[in-house]
């Protein structure tokens, strides 16, 4: 059950970063002990604990970047090389979301198309 509130968790995290809104995975990361640094255009995740122990990778996200990589960066940001086992399911999930999000913009594209035809 944990594990379901995770995936759907960062799932939701990873969606927002691919809209470009990284306003809760940074206080998410703050909370969490994770160092961060953020300049406008990457948000770049610092190790957590003493080098070389780190209890996760250090990674970064950016602008352009499709959800199955920033999900995962977060996964290893958040859960280290562990994050398949706290999140199995997860990138299933997103995918499916995935599909569904490209699916709603192609609509909203062919619905603006035709209301820019008929004005």
């Amino acid at each position: 059950m944990i594990g379901k509130m995770i995936e759907d968790r960062m799932i939701e995290l990873t969606f927002q970063a691919w809209h470009g809104n990284y306003e809760e995975i940074i206080k998410l990361a703050e909370a969490s002990g994770i160092n961060i640094e953020y300049n406008e255009r990457v948000l770049s995740f610092k190790g957590r604990g003493e080098y070389p122990k780190y209890s996760n990778v250090p990674t970064a996200i950016y602008s352009g970047l499709d959800p199955a990589t920033i999900f995962i960066c977060l996964g290893f940001a958040f859960f280290g090389m562990f994050w398949p086992n706290v999140m199995p399911g997860a990138l299933e999930k997103l995918n499916k979301r995935w599909r569904e999000e490209i699916k709603n913009k192609k609509e909203m594209k062919a619905i603006n198309k035709k209301l820019e035809d008929y004005f």
